[in-house]
């Protein structure tokens, strides 16, 4: 896997539209790109964006993590 802290990048522009703790994914980011598509970023050190923040590709989201388990 990536090692802590590093940065993770939004695969496609969207809007954020999760972004909390929740159990067994840890800190968690879920992208909304339209058309039925989502993203899902999980088990993060820290979350760089809000509910409702619209994201470009290649955007930084969030640094890599050990939160949650499986």
């Amino acid at each position: 896997g990536a090692k802590q802290a590093t940065e993770v990048a939004a695969i496609h522009y969207g809007r954020v539209v999760f972004a909390d703790y929740l159990r067994g994914h840890g800190l968690l980011l879920i992208i909304d790109h339209g058309e039925g598509y989502l993203s899902l970023y999980a088990h993060n050190q820290v979350l760089l964006k809000e509910i409702g923040n619209w994201v470009s590709t290649g955007e930084i989201i969030a640094r890599v993590g050990d939160t949650g388990g499986l």
